[in-house]
């Protein structure tokens, strides 16, 4: 099984995962959404909204790695499709850390400002410029 990267070179399959997310609102809110008041409200059971993210997250993982620069995971996915779930959800995990801990450490400084009065402000331009070097250095092994 192939080791998947996401930092550096690799860094388009994130890029892909995040278009991904922005082009499918709906799914990803359902993918993230850990609340049961959600599928009640869509008139969901707890097991089909489970069935539902994991069919949203094979459609994600296709978008990321059907057409991936390394030939050896192209054709790992086109065998084992479903085996790419995991780092999907891992990459998730791990971007959503990453950007708790931006958060966290922005506080009230960055509260409602874009990326682009962020980076005005030497100090939130600063952490920005850590945190970026940090979401880069992303890597997930297949397991």
């Amino acid at each position: 099984m192939p080791t998947i990267h996401w930092e550096k070179k690799n860094s388009p399959r994130t890029a892909r995962l995040i278009k991904w997310c922005k082009i499918n609102q709906d799914a990803r809110l359902k993918i993230f959404s850990d609340s049961a008041k959600d599928a009640k409200e869509e008139g969901c059971t707890c097991q089909q909204m489970t069935t539902q993210k994991n069919t949203y997250m094979q459609q994600l993982a296709a978008s990321v790695f059907e057409g991936d620069e390394d030939l050896k995971v192209r054709e790992y996915f086109q065998a084992h499709p479903l085996a790419f779930v995991k780092p999907i959800q891992g990459q998730f995990i791990s971007l959503r850390k990453k950007y708790n801990e931006i958060n966290l450490q922005l506080g009230q400084t960055g509260a409602g400002l874009s990326f682009e009065e962020l980076n005005e402000n030497e100090k939130t331009r600063t952490l920005l410029g850590q945190y970026t070097l940090s979401l880069r250095a992303c890597t997930l092994t297949i397991l």
